[in-house]
């Protein structure tokens, strides 16, 4: 009797695909693979590369105009140049995934600006859609940087439709009016630079991100009554206007979260605020780090909103407000305030 066993099947099998490769490679065909396509890019990836686009036309129309400009305009477009060109760096930049492109569009950042007043406008343009883009991403982390971003592009607005003496363009994209629409309140007794958000604190928010948010309202509203002790006339009565906003903001975070008036309420009868400022021009640079402070609050509490919903929305305006108002103080314009540990490397 033999010993030899029987092929097994799939031995044979694999054995009669190798004689079928060998045949067709000996008549000269060839098993082709298909030439690799770009992916479809997702929504996050689109919205993210519409934003470094927008970033690129800011730089290089920012970059265009600086050889001419006058040298109080020459500030400003390096500012703007020096924050687009760190906040595409920070978005991720251009996407390029090695593969030839046989159809290349034009960049949205060779478009050519005949003078200042056509920046101003892009400025708030992609304000605008940062702003937009701010509220409607998935990803909170991705949210809170392009909340930065329209913060920053605002102040980049403010400053430069200063020098050129014009209006500030709109930073944000108004909806239309509601004709059965209740009035919307603004901030605490409507003195001082509210932006119009709703006084009442949206749901959303967990109990931590809460409090925080009531602690540092309520500390800010303590040292503009500091301030207000030290300054006199219309900077005297801004102030207490804008000490009179935060403390009836801290107030409608604190009833959201339940927290007023009981134990776990985190605000204080006093805080330390790390000495007293006396002559007038430190006085307005104390004011002006309160604000600062707050656009570090408000840009760690968009990480615990969620995409569309009404907290993220107050907390990106606010973000914006404050950026704006420590301007207003004498403070400086960054690339990423609330977020001004990023560089254009980091």
């Amino acid at each position: 009797m033999s010993t030899t066993s029987a092929p097994r099947p799939r031995h044979r099998l694999a054995a009669l695909a190798a004689v079928v490769v060998l045949a067709l490679s000996g008549c000269g065909l060839r098993l082709e693979t298909p030439e690799p396509t770009e992916p479809s890019p997702d929504a996050a990836e689109t919205l993210r590369a519409s934003s470094v686009d927008d970033a690129l036309a800011l730089a290089d129309g920012a970059g265009q105009l600086l050889p001419d400009a006058d040298p109080a305009v020459t500030t400003v477009l390096t500012l703007v140049h020096d924050a687009a060109t760190g906040q595409a760096e920070q978005l991720g930049g251009v996407y390029e995934s090695g593969l030839p492109d046989p159809t290349p569009s034009p960049s949205a950042s060779t478009t050519a600006l005949s003078g200042t007043d056509e920046l101003l406008t892009l400025l708030g343009s992609t304000a605008v859609r940062a702003r937009s883009d701010a509220l409607s991403a998935t990803d909170p982390q991705m949210a809170r940087l392009l909340a930065v971003i329209a913060a920053a592009r605002a102040q980049q607005a403010v400053q430069l439709a200063g020098v050129l003496g014009t209006e500030v363009p709109a930073l944000t994209a108004e909806p239309a009016a509601d004709p059965g629409s209740e009035p919307t309140a603004t901030d605490g007794d409507g003195s001082g630079s509210g932006d119009g958000a709703a006084t009442s604190a949206p749901a959303g928010l967990d109990t931590t991100t809460l409090s925080a948010l009531t602690a540092a309202e309520d500390q800010a509203g303590f040292g503009y009554e500091v301030a207000a002790s030290r300054l006199s006339g219309d900077a005297r009565a801004d102030a207490l206007a804008a000490a009179r906003s935060h403390r009836a903001r801290a107030e409608d975070w604190a009833q959201q979260a339940g927290i007023s008036g009981t134990s776990q309420d985190p605000r204080r009868v006093t805080y330390a605020l790390g000495g007293t400022p006396a002559d007038t021009d430190a006085v307005r640079t104390f004011c002006a780090g309160l604000e600062r402070q707050l656009t570090d609050v408000h840009a760690d509490a968009v990480l615990a909103s969620g995409a569309d919903s009404t907290d993220r929305t107050v907390l990106v305006d606010r973000l914006r407000t404050a950026a704006v108002d420590l301007l207003g103080w004498g403070g400086t314009a960054t690339a990423f305030p609330g977020m001004d540990g990023l560089t254009a490397t980091s």
